[in-house]
C-alpha cells in the first residue's frame, strides 16, 4: 500500500503506511526501494529508516572474496569448476563469459555471445543458456579449451532461456521464461 500511495505521490498516506510496515519489524527497508526516493532526507522518512534498520539489523558474516574489475561486466549467474578451481561469470552486457581465479585473476574464457544468464559447470564442461534477438541457445564448453562442444538453438522471439539445473542423471533442465516451458536435454543425447 506504501508502494501505491507513494506512486501517486500521496506523501502522508505513504508514510502512514510505512509507519505499519515498521511497526511489524518484518525487515523491509523501504530506503533501498525507488519508489520512495523524493521522501529520503524528510525527518518522518528517516525516523522510519531508524526504526526499520534498529529492529532488524543486517547480518553479515560474509566478506568479499575478490573483486572482478570490469565495472559494467553486469553478471547475472556465477559458476564454479571445482576441478581447476575457476569461477566463472556471464555478463547480460556484454555477451560474454568471464573465468577468474580466487585471487581474483579474470579473463575472457567466451564472447560473441547474446544476454548471459544460467551457467552450470558439469565435470569438464560448461553449460550456458545465451539469448538474442530471435534466438534462444543451450551452449556446451569445454573447460579446458574454451571451445564450444555442441549448440543446441531454439529459434524465434518467444524464447528466453532463464535458468538451468544438471539433474544427478545428467539430465540438463532449462527455464524458457516467455514460452512457460521447461526443456530438457537428456544425458543420452549430449555429447
Amino acid at each position: 500500500m506504501a508502494r501505491a500511495w507513494a506512486a501517486a505521490k500521496q506523501w502522508p498516506e505513504t508514510i502512514q503506511w510505512l509507519r505499519r510496515v515498521a511497526e511489524r519489524k518484518s525487515g523491509i527497508d523501504p530506503g533501498r526501494d525507488s519508489v520512495f526516493a523524493e521522501l529520503r532526507g524528510t525527518p518522518e522518512f528517516e525516523e522510519i529508516l531508524g526504526s526499520v534498520r534498529e529492529a532488524t539489523p543486517a547480518v553479515s558474516r560474509s566478506s568479499t572474496g575478490f573483486t572482478i574489475y570490469e565495472g559494467d561486466l553486469v553478471p547475472e549467474s556465477v559458476a564454479y569448476d571445482p576441478t581447476g578451481q575457476r569461477f566463472y561469470f556471464g555478463s547480460m552486457r556484454k555477451g560474454k563469459v568471464v573465468r577468474c581465479t580466487a585471487a581474483g585473476n579474470c579473463a575472457e574464457f567466451a564472447g560473441g555471445l547474446g544476454t548471459l544468464l544460467g551457467l552450470k559447470v558439469d565435470g569438464k564442461g560448461l553449460w550456458l543458456l545465451s539469448n538474442a534477438e530471435n534466438e534462444s541457445t543451450l551452449i556446451h564448453y569445454d573447460l579446458r579449451s574454451a571451445r564450444v562442444v555442441r549448440k543446441y538453438p531454439e529459434a524465434g522471439a518467444d524464447h528466453n532461456f532463464n535458468d538451468l539445473a544438471i539433474a544427478p542423471s545428467g539430465d540438463i533442465y532449462l527455464t524458457d521464461t516467455p514460452a512457460g516451458a521447461v526443456w530438457h536435454l537428456a544425458k543420452a543425447h549430449r555429447i
